[in-house]
């Protein structure tokens, strides 16, 4: 039976591979309204998808700033 700790469980899984927030910290969303409208208990996954928000930009960056 679907219990709704499993029901948590696939929700959290969704919007993790939805990219709900990059495309919010991308869009100009501050971490902490992230961290609150995913309900994430601590900050620190909310820092890894702005880390992976920073990583992309600056690959995105790379030629416009690049010497070569």
């Amino acid at each position: 039976p679907l219990t709704v700790y499993a029901l948590h469980a696939i929700m959290r899984s969704l919007r993790a591979r939805s990219g709900i927030a990059q495309t919010a910290l991308r869009k100009g969303a501050g971490m902490g309204m992230v961290q609150e409208m995913l309900g994430h208990s601590s900050n620190a996954m909310t820092r890894r998808y702005a880390g992976f928000v920073r990583q992309s930009e600056a690959a995105r960056q790379m030629p416009r700033f690049s010497p070569i």
